[in-house]
């Protein structure tokens, strides 16, 4: 059973309109990072300077079609592989929106990875996405 994600561009960055794909994807992983700063200063403890940011890295896993055609589901285009280098390509600049099971995040495309198995004559891919959180 497929989950239910998608990804927006926001229509900046070489996009010319704002464009919806529903992902093909087996595996949504979520982690949040916080990054305290550790101060060293000389013949004192060092100090932990903690500012509160915190980040969302979301790394996504999935099958990508090489079809070359455009698949839509239910009124959606389907990412296939040419898709998806094709978000890597001129998404870098956009901001998106990422949902997943109706939670949505304002990411950036982090990196792709499409790795082409012999054994099932498909494309894996791993979408790493970064942002703020929750929007």
């Amino acid at each position: 059973m497929a989950l239910d994600v998608s990804i927006t561009s926001d229509g900046t960055g070489g996009v010319i309109a704002p464009l919806t794909y529903r992902l093909q994807t087996e595996v949504v992983e979520i982690s949040w990072n916080r990054s305290p700063i550790i101060i060293p200063i000389p013949n004192v403890d060092p100090q932990l300077l903690d500012l509160g940011q915190r980040t969302v890295a979301i790394r996504i896993d999935g099958i990508a079609e090489d079809t070359g055609a455009t698949l839509t589901e239910g009124g959606v285009d389907v990412a296939d592989k040419q898709d998806l280098e094709r978000i890597t390509e001129t998404w870098f600049p956009s901001v998106i929106t990422f949902t997943v099971s109706g939670e949505v995040y304002t990411v950036k495309v982090q990196s792709l990875r499409l790795t082409l198995s012999a054994a099932k004559e498909v494309w894996d891919y791993t979408l790493q996405l970064i942002g703020l959180g929750v929007t």
